[in-house]
């Protein structure tokens, strides 16, 4: 007797656990949803919106709860059809932002589903603003939602007067990205990457510039891929910068190395020149070392060093080698006027020798 009062308390135990479970189940899904139009839009626009909602059959849908919708457009118009054996029965048209349907009349054995169209407007806005376009949700008999059992669908609504707002700024980017190539152009920088980049961002700023207002998401889309154009402008601009500037600094290198091929003939010291000329080719290592890591201010700082410690090496070395020249110059022009002095005492003696000879035997 104990075990089968024992076994009947599980059983209701059983019985009042799937009966909560059930009750707390979401009891709809929403299969379709349509929006005319779709996109962004612009405030004063009528909207139409067709949602199909699927209701079970087993379980039915709870008789103690309903399925509420809500909406942020203005004056709505809601036109529920319940779907029952194949037949839409039309249920009362509606107003209002929040309406329902009752569990009365979903909980029918027959019903499967709600063919429910809103009409409305898209509201006015101070500001761009993503807004509710409409909200299902199922309510219990507390009047709370079920947990998720809620579906949303949002649109964008248009504050028409920022499109303008957010042009104006890009293209004062743009141009101030034109003003950083031109400046570069005059140091002799290769900025045809550079500029390619410009092109690209002038024409998504065109673009979006000649769309209409009801695209200004995609509007916003061009202004994104104009901005990432000029990031990638700049960064390709810093970086021939940086590359000019070694270029640049590995002239002086090759000018002292000219000359110290010079020395090395002429077997001369060249520790001071070899020296910074070494110290110089470090700095240019370094430099094209901070180029392949994105360091371009540092790569101009060490091609700077290097160009300075090229050029003290080949104004030593080119210093010396016109010293040496001159030695070798002032050398040979002592050795000839030597060689001049002699000739020309002989040359007198030579001549005072016939003189008198030529007197003796007149």
């Amino acid at each position: 007797m104990m075990q089968c009062r024992r076994l009947g308390k599980t059983v209701l135990l059983i019985v009042i656990f799937f009966l909560v479970i059930s009750q707390s189940a979401i009891a709809y899904n929403v299969s379709r949803i349509s929006v005319e139009p779709p996109g962004a839009l612009v405030p004063g626009t009528p909207v139409v919106v067709s949602i199909k909602i699927d209701l079970p059959t087993q379980p039915l849908f709870p008789l103690s709860h309903e399925l509420r919708y809500t909406t942020e457009l203005e004056k709505p118009k809601w036109d529920p059809d319940i779907l029952a054996g194949g037949i839409e029965y039309p249920a009362i048209i509606q107003g209002g932002k929040f309406n329902s349907l009752s569990g009365f009349e979903l909980s029918n054995p027959r019903v499967f589903g709600v063919q429910l169209q809103l009409e409305g407007t898209a509201p006015n806005v101070l500001q761009t603003s993503n807004i509710t376009l409409i909200r299902i949700e199922e309510l219990n008999e507390n009047g709370r939602a079920i947990d998720r059992s809620t579906t949303e669908s949002r649109v964008t609504i248009l504050y028409l007067k920022e499109i303008p707002c957010c042009i104006e700024p890009m293209d004062e980017t743009l141009q101030r990205f034109k003003s950083h190539i031109d400046e570069n152009t005059a140091r002799g920088v290769n900025t045809s990457a550079a500029e390619r980049k410009f092109t690209e961002a002038q024409n998504s700023m065109d673009a979006a510039s000649s769309l209409p207002e009801q695209k200004y998401t995609e509007a916003l889309t061009l202004l994104g891929d104009a901005q990432n154009s000029i990031t990638e402008g700049e960064r390709l601009l810093d970086k021939a910068w940086a590359e000019n500037e070694i270029t640049a600094a590995q002239i002086p290198i090759n000018n002292a190395d000219a000359v110290i091929a010079w020395y090395k003939t002429n077997d001369l010291r060249l520790t001071a020149i070899l020296a910074k000329r070494e110290l110089a080719v470090a700095y240019i290592t370094e430099a094209n070392e901070a180029i392949a890591t994105g360091n371009y201010s540092q790569a101009r700082e060490k091609a700077h060093g290097a160009y300075e410690l090229g050029n003290e090496s080949y104004n030593i070395a080119l210093s010396g080698q016109q010293r040496q020249c001159l030695g070798r110059f002032c050398n040979f022009n002592l050795e000839i006027f030597g060689f001049l002095i002699i000739g020309i005492i002989v040359i007198l003696l030579a001549s005072t020798g016939v003189y008198f000879y030529c007197r003796k035997h007149r």
